[in-house]
């Protein structure tokens, strides 16, 4: 998949090429309705680099690696990372590494006003947990991981210029996948 770089405002664009680049042979089976919140999902990670990043792009590229059957995708942006984002909204210091592990929590955003959010990650945290890909999240100075349910993070020794996330998916799995059961309503809003 070509490194693409993209306005923060083309999230339709963004959208096109996350679609034409992963709709894939490859990927493992998924019902129409859960393919339509995966990629919900990952067009929520890019509205999370657009909105919470100040960055004036957001780069996306992924690759497929079929002696390891796996597929890599990519969302990178050179931001103040998540931990400015925080800082910013609740004007509390914190670590790079536990505003990331925060931001995977439940209910937590720096988003303002009715504007609901979350739900994408938390699909695409599901998935890669059932599917036995990995989700990696690098921002400022920390670094967290999701390896199936076995989650890792800390402080890295530098720091990192913006927000990267990285997520990958066993394309030998031949499982199918559905939703479970419709959202809780109370997680939307």
């Amino acid at each position: 998949m070509p490194l693409t770089e993209f306005n923060p405002n083309n999230g339709v664009l963004f959208s096109q090429y996350a679609r034409m680049h992963l709709k894939r042979p490859e990927m493992p089976r998924m019902t129409e309705a859960l393919t339509l919140k995966f990629y919900e999902g990952i067009d929520e990670i890019f509205a999370n680099c657009a909105l919470h990043s100040n960055s004036p792009s957001v780069s996306v590229s992924g690759q497929f690696y079929p002696r390891y059957e796996n597929l890599a995708f990519a969302i990178s942006d050179g931001g103040r990372g998540i931990v400015g984002a925080y800082v910013d909204k609740y004007g509390t210091p914190i670590r790079p590494h536990e505003a990331i592990n925060w931001a995977m929590l439940p209910g937590s955003t720096t988003r303002s006003g009715d504007i609901p959010g979350g739900l994408g990650l938390k699909l695409i945290r599901s998935f890669v947990q059932s599917n036995g890909g990995e989700l990696t999240i690098v921002s400022g100075g920390g670094y967290w991981c999701q390896s199936a349910s076995r989650v890792t993070c800390h402080a890295l020794p530098t720091g990192f210029p913006g927000t990267s996330v990285v997520f990958e998916i066993v394309t030998s799995d031949r499982n199918q996948y559905d939703l479970g059961s419709a959202p809780d309503p109370r997680d939307i809003w």
